[in-house]
């Protein structure tokens, strides 16, 4: 089973990237991203060895919604739908933000990669197109 630990941003207007962050994602093929009612049309990219989902906002009303992740395991072949978190389309700020890093804690044994996960970073030049 996939299992959602984070996403990221939790806001954000049609065109925006978003990324869901957790495990076993692999493990679904006919990977979407629902917004509320509005379902992505085009499949949602699992990046990242299994444990990254990216899609887009969708031209949707402005407002709250839920956030869905839909696909058909491979192990079981049943549709599974995960519950995200809550997402509110509509403009975002001007400027950049971060909304998560991901993990959250870091040893000190070991090299870990951080993910930065936010919006507006290729407008004031931290990371070219990183979003």
């Amino acid at each position: 089973m996939a299992d959602v630990i984070n996403y990221g941003p939790k806001k954000g207007k049609a065109g925006l990237p978003v990324n869901i962050i957790g495990e076993g994602f692999s493990r679904l093929e006919n990977v979407r991203v629902r917004f509320g009612q509005t379902d992505v049309g085009a499949p949602a990219t699992v990046v990242k060895n299994d444990q990254h989902v990216k899609s887009e906002v969708p031209a949707a009303p402005d407002g709250p919604v839920a956030l869905v992740l839909l696909g058909r395991n491979i192990d079981t072949g049943l549709d599974e739908q995960i519950f995200v978190g809550g997402f509110t389309i509509g403009s975002i700020p001007a400027g950049a933000a971060i909304t998560d890093v991901y993990p959250d804690m870091f040893g000190t044994t070991e090299n870990t990669a951080a993910q930065i996960l936010g919006y507006g970073f290729q407008d004031v030049g931290i990371a070219n197109g990183v979003t």
